[in-house]
């Protein structure tokens, strides 16, 4: 839930933790109802300007969240939430995460990986890779490979789209040399 949303959740429910105290100290006696909108129409006649003001604030931000705070969001936390007329599908960040460096460790002159996953609204993919590489290992050609594997293999199986994959290279190291 995005921080705005929370914003006007908590908002709301103080608006109607108020209201509902002050309706009911009000139904049993200790405030009157005559008491209270006495109150109400004084205000609005002190500040006839700022109760418009708050009035439209309030109801563009009713409207505001009717509109858009309903929807649920195909992204969550823990990974991406697909849909259809069967039912749901949550494909979590771990076994994308795990896919994605099982297709980078089938390369020999990889070692060290630990990848970063960020979900946008539309369910693409940004990744950012870390690694160490060979000590004779073409960089260039190495990086090309692995983001072309990630790509086709994150499709197949998941049939997600990856929009971006960002590689960093964390050492050049000699591998597989010690006996």
């Amino acid at each position: 839930m995005k921080l705005f949303d929370r914003f006007s959740y908590k908002v709301f429910s103080l608006i109607v933790l108020g209201l509902s105290l002050i309706l009911g100290l009000a139904s049993v006696g200790v405030l009157s109802y005559e008491s209270l909108l006495d109150s109400l129409s004084h205000i609005l006649e002190q500040y006839f300007i700022a109760s418009i003001i708050v009035l439209v604030v309030f109801f563009v931000w009713a409207i505001r969240s009717v509109i858009y705070g309903g929807k649920s969001s195909r992204e969550t936390s823990s990974g991406i939430l697909l849909e259809n007329k069967n039912g749901k599908l949550l494909i979590t960040r771990e076994s994308i995460s795990n896919l994605i460096e099982t297709v980078v460790e089938e390369n020999k002159e990889i070692s060290n990986v630990s990848t970063k996953l960020e979900f946008d609204e539309n369910n693409n993919i940004n990744v950012y890779l870390n690694f160490s590489v060979g000590l004779n290992a073409s960089v260039k050609d190495i990086t090309a490979e692995v983001q072309t594997k990630i790509k086709d293999s994150v499709k197949k199986t998941t049939d997600l789209d990856i929009k971006e994959i960002n590689i960093k290279i964390k050492n050049i190291e000699k591998l597989g040399m010690q006996e």
